[in-house]
């Protein structure tokens, strides 16, 4: 299994935003995946608390055969 991807600029964000992709956050309060739509909305200083503390590329997880 690969790791997840680590998201830590606006750039990178706003180019899931574009994708339509989802970001899920180590956070408590963010604790599931949300739309980087609606994450890119948040106040600078949250942003900035959740890059350091790690918000990654949400991917589904595949059923088994």
């Amino acid at each position: 299994m690969s790791k997840p991807k680590k998201v830590t600029s606006l750039e990178q964000l706003a180019e899931l935003r574009s994708q339509k992709r989802a970001v899920i956050c180590k956070s408590y309060c963010f604790a599931r995946y949300l739309p980087a739509a609606w994450m890119i909305h948040l106040s600078g200083e949250i942003l900035l608390r959740l890059f350091t503390t790690g918000m990654f590329v949400y991917t589904k997880k595949g059923k088994s055969k």
